[in-house]
């Protein structure tokens, strides 16, 4: 088959054309694949991207350990004792810890529901003995007890507070330099006149003698006598 010279030269441009087509799409595949960026090819895009690290793993939260109480329970339950529960447990958990009432236990006269606390002392009544505390408190000659009705008492132990110290002839109290709480110890010295004292001492100095005191709004000569041999002033 034979070409005349115009047919070659139409041939030879778009030969040309196909060659400059593909060599620009060649230069947009490499600057694409190097940019990260999506290059659509057709109807169907191409994404390249670099894979992301791992997430580090997370700490997982320590369970704090459950708090107790220990109780004790006696009277009409079958096994009588000390018993560990946990915090918020009512009288009937400390009950089926102790294996149950007895088929004397006087269930009627008993708040199930009432919340332990640890050192709680639990007495479940006999059904003689709850009637005749419910009978005395209904004619009003015995107080109710903590669950509201006679019978099943709960006994609390109050926490213990260390006792202030009290001043003595032995232990005075500086009224120079004593604080607030110090003076309220004093008899017939609250904490008004605590108050009354330190700014006094703010405003005109050390005491110089224990007399100076009655100086003090509101502390006379009959609180001075009270206090006189339970302070110093060095």
């Amino acid at each position: 088959m034979k070409f005349d010279k115009k047919s070659k030269m139409i041939a030879m441009i778009c030969f040309a054309a196909v060659l400059a087509i593909a060599g620009t799409l060649m230069l947009n595949y490499g600057y694409e694949k190097d940019s990260g960026e999506t290059m659509s090819i057709g109807a169907m895009p191409v994404e390249y991207f670099s894979p992301s690290p791992s997430p580090l793993p997370t700490a997982q939260p320590t369970p704090s350990p459950a708090v107790k109480i220990t109780v004790h329970i006696k009277g009409e339950v079958a096994n009588p004792g000390l018993y560990e529960l946990d915090d918020g447990a009512r009288v009937s958990d400390a009950i089926a810890a102790a294996g149950g009432l007895t088929p004397n236990a006087g269930e009627e006269y008993i708040n199930l529901a009432l919340k332990l606390c640890d050192q709680d002392e639990i007495n479940i009544p006999s059904k003689s003995s709850g009637a005749s505390e419910a009978k005395s408190a209904s004619s009003g000659s015995v107080v109710k007890n903590a669950q509201g009705s006679a019978g099943g008492t709960v006994k609390r132990v109050a926490p213990q507070t260390p006792a202030k110290p009290t001043p003595s002839v032995d232990n005075k109290v500086n009224i120079n330099t004593a604080g607030a709480e110090e003076l309220d110890m004093l008899p017939g010295i609250g904490p008004a006149y605590a108050k009354n004292i330190i700014d006094y001492r703010s405003k005109n100095g050390a005491f110089e003698t224990i007399q100076d005191i009655m100086k003090v709004t509101g502390i006379g000569e009959k609180r001075f006598e009270a206090i006189k041999d339970l302070i110093c002033i060095k």
